[in-house]
């Protein structure tokens, strides 16, 4: 049986807090890890109901650190591409390069707003 990302998150204010320690996730394709801690935070699928995938949870934490677990650089091209290779693998394959094209526009918008870029 598949596990839900909403068996590691308590609702808050402004999205969820991680009170259970999910388990790591490894891009085969980047070689990295991401890796959340008790006490994360998330604002959920921004602009997008926040159904049960790990994609959301995964993208923000890559966004907010912007580094890997190794503390290596994560771009937000890499962010985005972790979210498509996330749906591939749970078979959600027409709405992946949505989210792709989605996290990738929105994110670089964001970063640039900020003056991040």
């Amino acid at each position: 049986m598949k596990e839900s990302v909403f068996e590691y998150l308590c609702p808050i204010k402004k999205g969820y807090e991680v009170f259970k320690k999910p388990p790591d996730y490894f891009s085969v394709r980047y070689q990295k890890k991401i890796t959340h801690s008790v006490g994360d935070t998330t604002d959920g699928a921004t602009f997008f109901p926040d159904i049960d995938s790990w994609f959301w949870l995964r993208h923000d934490k890559a966004k907010q650190t912007r580094k890997w677990a190794d503390g290596t650089r994560c771009s937000n091209w890499k962010a985005s591409v972790v979210c498509y290779d996330i749906l591939m693998s749970e078979n959600r394959k027409v709405l992946a390069p949505m989210v792709f094209l989605g996290t990738l526009l929105f994110g670089y918008t964001k970063q640039l707003f900020k003056g991040l870029l």
